[in-house]
């Protein structure tokens, strides 16, 4: 039984240095894509940006759309329907920004696909003919000036198939549930520069035309809910790269709730079980291992204080197990100041949370674990006050 304890108490420590392992080799190559140079790769882009309803500051995440220090381009806003909340709003900006092509159009109420996919197939017909590169952007993201020239520069090596951006939760009133759902979603920024586990972010991702129609992503995404996860299979399929542009970290300036919450991380895993089934495995195992050892040694730490072990050989073996509490804190050292850097004009605010983000560490690893047991027992998730079910990656049921 001691002998058992030791080894899993051990085992648990050096499983823990592996996500600081990790972490570390993430910010190496951070800094490294940081101190490359601009390709002067500018093609003719097409920004496809979905919409529903009203994001908080949607208006200047809106209006920074036609702030791009780019050449060529154009704006393509879709939303589901005309009394769209956002309709209104969006055709104000367009009016008030003619130096910039730009025009709203309706895609109509989606059926057997999620709505903004729907909207994203809408958009891809809208486009002008001499349009190289697409754009896909989120209204809920507020890029820099410098945005779209950095994310379309990578597709100028032809084996990159998706350059992709990736967000960041900035909370705006800082409360417990904003920040636990942005330390969640900061963790998995560390696997965008790993080849194999990475994938595209659909808030931020940029395609060559050409390989958007030699990977078939209309008929594939005809029945999809994840235009991301969907168009990562496509063009892993063909054998081509995913790079992820550090410069191309966005912001989004939002709390929540603590239900709205658990809605958004369990939507994430579910879609990430169904779609990157790989890598669902590869972080169920992490945390899932890490919580149930912590949970042991909280067990036996406990009945130690309380007199029903009294071998202090035990009461070590459960430090070594709680040991891994400090360590998924000093992960956070080593990841989350990383987002300064790719994210200069909010590194003061960042750094004010770095604290912060240490201590939510746990709490976050913890909430992976149950989202993954959750994940385990269904396929639906609510998207916008849209009830989906996923019944493959090709075949998406409308709920409600």
């Amino acid at each position: 039984m001691i002998t058992l304890c030791f080894t899993i108490g051990f085992s648990a420590l050096v499983l823990s240095t592996i996500p600081i392992a990790i972490a570390m080799i993430f910010c190496r190559r951070i800094n490294s894509a940081l101190k490359k140079t601009d390709y002067g790769y500018r093609p003719k882009a097409a920004l496809l940006v979905p919409c529903k309803g009203l994001d908080p500051d949607f208006k200047k995440n809106i209006e920074a759309l036609f702030t791009q220090d780019y050449p060529d381009y154009e704006i393509v806003f879709i939303t589901a329907t005309q009394d769209d909340p956002a309709s209104p709003v969006l055709e104000e900006i367009i009016e008030k920004n003619p130096q910039i092509s730009s025009r709203l159009v309706i895609a109509g109420t989606a059926t057997g696909r999620s709505q903004k996919v729907n909207n994203q197939l809408r958009g891809v017909r809208e486009v002008r003919e001499d349009c190289e590169t697409l754009v896909f952007v989120d209204s809920d993201a507020q890029p820099a000036t410098d945005f779209l020239k950095n994310l379309v520069a990578p597709l100028k090596n032809l084996q990159v198939g998706i350059a992709t951006g990736f967000r960041w939760y900035l909370p705006v009133c800082g409360g417990f549930s904003s920040l636990l759902r942005s330390t969640w979603n900061g963790g998995g920024v560390a696997f965008l520069t790993d080849r194999v586990s990475n994938y595209a972010w659909g808030g931020a991702m940029a395609i060559r035309k050409a390989t958007f129609v030699d990977c078939n992503v209309i008929s594939r995404w005809e029945n999809a809910l994840s235009d991301d996860m969907t168009i990562t299979q496509a063009v892993r399929e063909k054998g081509l790269e995913i790079q992820f542009v550090p410069r191309c970290l966005v912001a989004i300036h939002e709390d929540c709730s603590f239900s709205e919450m658990i809605e958004w991380t369990n939507r994430q895993t579910i879609i990430s079980k169904v779609y990157h089934p790989k890598l669902w495995q590869r972080i169920a195992i992490a945390h899932g291992v890490i919580n149930i050892i912590l949970g042991l040694g909280t067990i036996l730490l406990a009945g130690f204080l309380m007199g029903m072990i009294a071998d202090e050989r035990i009461l070590l073996s459960s430090i070594l197990m709680l040991a891994a509490i400090p360590l998924e804190m000093i992960n956070g050292l080593f990841l989350f100041p990383a987002a300064k850097k790719m994210m200069p004009d909010h590194s003061e605010k960042i750094r004010k949370l770095v604290w912060k983000y240490c201590l939510m560490a746990p709490l976050a690893s913890f909430l992976v674990f149950l989202n993954t047991i959750y994940s385990l027992f269904t396929n639906r998730i609510t998207w916008r006050g849209i009830k989906y079910e996923m019944r493959s990656p090709t075949e998406t049921i409308i709920c409600r």
